[in-house]
């Protein structure tokens, strides 16, 4: 064998070898243990809800339990967790939880198993909707009628003769059912309610509830009252304080007997009874129904005045409604009483409020009582002048805007204010309106004023702007003496009467134990003085017959606040030119006569305002006359119409205060707005032509 021939086969046989040796190791390796073997993954466990389903609806209230069912293919379950609306509720072994529906609505519950080594399953979940719980109402009837019930809210509707009546509503709801009884029946009671009213029921529902409703047949005996009283049916001695019904055999004998209580008077039956006797008796016909009426007893005081000066006498009259019982006592807080149905009051010496009772002898437990104003002869008393009310009612296209309702709080101050003020009487001074023949203002105008009516003395005269043509007297006024003419005056007692074109009126008001004369005279009234009918003559005719009563005449232009011409009006603005000045006025009305101590006038305004350009008074001076006797005349002139809107409310109260043994009788003038309070700004003006005042003598003066 040569040499290649010998390599060759020497290279095959270590090939041989050495894939026997590799064959040998994989098969060593096959068959000897790994020292260090890979654990197996774990499997999570899983978990479902067996109840309640998803979407299942409880009631509040309602005790849910949660059940569900939990597996782990490679281990135990360890725990599992319950979650509501993702808050945990409970995380146990146990398969279940328990709670109760509080919460009105869809709440979503979950759960989530936890094996024993730490692997958690995925959530489980489903949704449940608790409602608000409901309860039956269910309805009867009994007796021996018929009827029908109703419901609020809806619900029932049901006849007697039904065999089922009932529904269900939410817990809480309030409930009103309403017996209607069938012709032939009468409604009889309820049972079950809360609350009963005649045929109403009320209740509120809660629980299941059954209520009755109870019908009879007409042949049972109705009594009813009308009125404090009770009615005794005899048989069976029953007493019925309220409608009743009871049974009787057609021909029994009944006999009832009316009472009234202690403040109440029987005054008749109606029905099966008639008369006016408190004793009825009859025979049951099978359908008899009677009314037994009762009235309260009442006493009405008529007093001559409610209100009366110290040391003065008045007389009273007592007047009970029973008729056949009219004696009374009396008593009083001050003063004296002496009498019995008419009585005659004292007053006491010093003044106050006197309250008088009486009472009735046959019912003593009814009683009534009147205040008297007991006033000294030296009280205080206010006039108070509304001045040019013309542009709080102005309106389009004379002015953009208007006011109306600061008038009215005017008015409704004074009648407010009355008592507190000693208010004697109101005078407006003319320019009622912007425009006379605008309805619309003369009827703001109108509601303002009118709160004055029944309270007390009042007077509007007439301006230029309240004419049907501004300062054309020719033109004629209807709407002025349609809304504050005669007829608006005529049924009071303080009225005197007009002047023969209607534009002039006359008042009378008493105040400080003094009767006082008003007249409201026209705008730059014509005369001649000695004509009675002209507006001047007529003005002296009523001062004549009723000479040496103090006086105060209104018009509505007299003294002006212009710097050149301060004092009384020398010019006419009227355009007829037939009327006369403030100083004609004064040279043949005022001067001449001197029981007039005061005139009152407006109109007269310089223009740009309070404050505001060249004038701090615009619409205000107050001068002091002296007459042909030698007695002083207080003029006063008050005009806001240049104010913001409309006057600024202002008003003026001139307060007559009697001094006493060490002082001067004084008139006290003040400007106040009624407007400006309310808003807390200041209310009074104060500069002196604002606020001022007059001393002097009432007696002196007044008396004389």
């Amino acid at each position: 064998m040569n040499v290649k021939t010998l390599s060759t086969f020497m290279f095959y046989r270590l090939s041989i070898l050495l894939s026997v040796m590799l064959f040998l190791s994989a098969c060593s390796e096959s068959t000897t243990p790994n020292p260090n073997p890979q654990p197996e993954p774990n499997v999570v466990p899983s978990v479902s809800i067996i109840s309640p389903q998803n979407n299942q609806v409880y009631q509040r209230g309602d005790t849910i339990t949660i059940a569900v069912q939990a597996t782990d293919s490679d281990g135990t379950i360890d725990h599992i967790a319950f979650y509501q609306d993702n808050d945990l509720m409970q995380d146990s072994q146990q398969t279940t939880y328990t709670f109760t529906a509080d919460t009105i609505g869809t709440i979503n519950i979950s759960v989530r198993a936890y094996d024993n080594d730490g692997g958690r399953s995925e959530k489980a979940d489903v949704s449940v909707i608790i409602e608000v719980a409901s309860a039956r109402l269910s309805v009867r009837t009994n007796g021996t009628g018929n009827g029908t019930i109703t419901s609020v809210p809806d619900g029932i509707n049901c006849h007697s003769n039904d065999a089922d009546c009932q529904q269900n509503f939410q817990e809480g709801t309030q409930i009103t059912l309403q017996a209607v009884p069938d012709t032939g029946s009468i409604f009889n009671n309820w049972a079950g309610c809360d609350t009963v009213i005649n045929t109403v029921c009320q209740l509120t529902l809660q629980d299941d509830t059954t209520v009755t409703a109870s019908f009879n047949a007409k042949e049972g005996f109705s009594v009813v009252i009308d009125g404090n009283g009770s009615v005794t049916l005899d048989p069976p001695g029953t007493i019925c304080t309220e409608t009743c019904l009871n049974t009787y055999t057609v021909g029994d004998e009944i006999t009832l007997t009316a009472t009234p209580t202690s403040t109440s008077m029987f005054s008749g039956w109606q029905g099966a009874c008639s008369g006016s006797s408190t004793t009825c008796t009859l025979t049951f016909d099978g359908s008899d129904t009677v009314t037994a009426n009762f009235e309260d007893v009442t006493i009405d005081i008529t007093t001559q005045s409610s209100s009366m000066l110290t040391n003065s006498s008045q007389s009273v009259t007592a007047t009970v409604s029973d008729s056949t019982k009219p004696d009374v006592t009396w008593q009083v807080s001050d003063g004296s009483i002496q009498g019995g149905v008419n009585a005659t009051f004292s007053a006491p010496s010093e003044k106050g409020t006197v309250t008088l009772t009486a009472t009735s002898v046959a019912y003593p437990e009814v009683s009534s009582s009147v205040d008297i104003d007991v006033k000294s002869l030296l009280n205080d008393f206010t006039i108070v002048a509304l001045t040019d009310t013309q542009n709080y009612l102005c309106s389009v296209p004379n002015c953009a805007e208007n006011w109306p309702e600061i008038f009215e709080q005017q008015t409704r101050w004074i009648v407010n204010n009355i008592n507190t003020q000693n208010i004697a009487f109101v005078t407006h001074e003319g320019d009622v309106v912007d425009k006379g023949t605008n309805t619309g203002e003369w009827e703001n105008a109108d509601t303002a004023m009118s709160l004055l009516d029944n309270l007390i003395p009042y007077s509007v005269a007439i301006g230029d702007h309240d004419y049907d043509v501004e300062e054309l007297r020719s033109s004629g006024a209807s709407n002025y003496i349609k809304y504050f003419g005669p007829n608006r005056y005529k049924n009071y007692d303080w009225y005197g009467g007009s002047a023969p074109n209607s534009l002039g009126h006359y008042q009378y008001f008493s105040a400080g134990g003094r009767t006082f004369l008003h007249i409201a005279l026209e705008w730059e009234a014509p005369g001649p003085v000695t004509d009675p009918t002209t507006p001047l003559g007529w003005a002296q005719k009523i001062i004549s017959e009723n000479e040496g009563m103090p006086t105060i005449i209104t018009t509505h232009a007299y003294i002006t606040d212009n710097p050149d011409v301060l004092g009384h009006s020398e010019k006419l603005d009227e355009d007829d030119k037939d009327g006369s000045t403030g100083q004609e006025i004064w040279e043949q009305l005022v001067k001449p006569n001197a029981q007039v101590f005061m005139v009152l006038n407006g109109h007269f305004h310089r223009g740009g305002g309070k404050g505001q350009n060249a004038y701090p008074d615009d619409g205000e001076y107050h001068q002091v006359s002296v007459n042909d006797a030698g007695q002083n005349v207080y003029e006063m002139l008050a005009n806001y119409q240049d104010y913001p809107v409309g006057g600024d409310g202002w008003l003026r109260l001139i307060r007559f205060i009697p001094g006493d043994d060490t002082g001067n009788d004084v008139i006290s003038v003040k400007t106040y707005s009624p407007y400006k309070d309310a808003l807390g700004e200041d209310a009074y003006q104060t500069e002196p032509l604002s606020e001022f005042s007059f001393e002097l003598d009432f007696t002196e003066r007044f008396d004389n």
